[in-house]
């Protein structure tokens, strides 16, 4: 990842199998105070996510479709570092209920 505009934009780019892409841009508005995530695939897959940071960690959640179901997705990052990040995505079907966890990362700044 990368931040820019003193630190008020973060932009992460991720590669995957069979030459997937994805860029997410992830920006805070002072005025609002909240954390909003644009997140694009090269599928054509688009997720909006905003939320909240504190006590080193900043969790954002948003809606998706996915083959005709509406899930509630969540978006945790974790300090792990100066420099370091994780990252895990959930998603849940009754919202927010319970969770279930797609992956897991972990993020470098460049």
């Amino acid at each position: 990842f990368s931040s820019e505009l003193s630190n008020c934009l973060i932009q992460q780019t991720a590669t995957g199998r069979a030459g997937y892409e994805a860029k997410a841009f992830l920006s805070y508005g002072r005025v609002i105070a909240l954390w909003r995530l644009t997140h694009v695939g090269s599928d054509g897959e688009r997720l909006f996510l905003e939320g909240t940071a504190g006590a080193g960690t900043l969790v954002l959640q948003g809606n998706e479709m996915d083959d005709g179901v509406s899930y509630l997705v969540r978006l945790t990052y974790t300090a792990t570092g100066s420099d370091r990040l994780t990252q895990r995505w959930e998603r849940s079907a009754d919202g927010g209920s319970t969770w279930d966890q797609l992956a897991e990362f972990e993020l470098t700044r460049h």
